[in-house]
């Protein structure tokens, strides 16, 4: 909203009368054409100066989080590696069943996945579709740049309900 109303600010013409007519119309082509092409140069100049820096608006970590990550300019700066336990609730007697690794997936798939909140719960709805729409919670440790093991997701949230929110916080990550 704020970004918008700058963007106003700076294509309008302060010195238009709006009561002179000929202001007004768009009779003259190489105006009009120029008026877009700013518009869209100064729309373009928000975008990749916004996208990148959005993760100073969500609070936390954005190498731990992943939120705001994507399209950032920080994006190589952090190395992190994870430990995962995956469990299948059953509704009926609630009992937890592992699930041994990621199964379907390779090693190196594995290490993305497991590091990655979006991708998690995206496995999640994968793995909870092959055991009859069962809840799936995780139990996922992770160190970032070799520093000490942290619980990357809320293991008491099941993962098939929740989405991943790029430009918001996500409560089911812990910080």
């Amino acid at each position: 909203m704020i970004s918008a109303f700058i963007f106003v600010v700076l294509i309008w013409d302060f010195h238009i009368n709006p009561d002179e007519e000929t202001y007004l119309k768009l009779d003259n082509p190489k105006i009009s054409k120029s008026n877009w092409i700013v518009a869209g140069v100064a729309v373009w100049i928000i975008i990749q100066v916004a996208v990148p820096l959005r993760h100073y608006t969500i609070p936390g970590d954005p190498s731990w989080t992943e939120e705001g990550h994507r399209f950032a300019w920080h994006m190589k700066l952090r190395s992190k590696s994870c430990i995962e336990q995956l469990y299948v609730e059953n509704r009926e007697s609630g009992e937890l069943q592992e699930v041994n690794g990621m199964p379907f997936l390779e090693s190196w798939q594995r290490d993305k996945v497991s590091a990655r909140p979006q991708m998690v719960i995206q496995y999640a709805s994968y793995l909870s579709r092959l055991f009859d729409d069962q809840p799936v919670y995780a139990d996922i440790q992770c160190s970032l740049n070799g520093g000490e093991e942290r619980t990357l997701l809320d293991p008491g949230v099941d993962l098939t309900q929740v989405t991943f929110k790029d430009w918001k916080q996500n409560d089911w990550i812990k910080r």
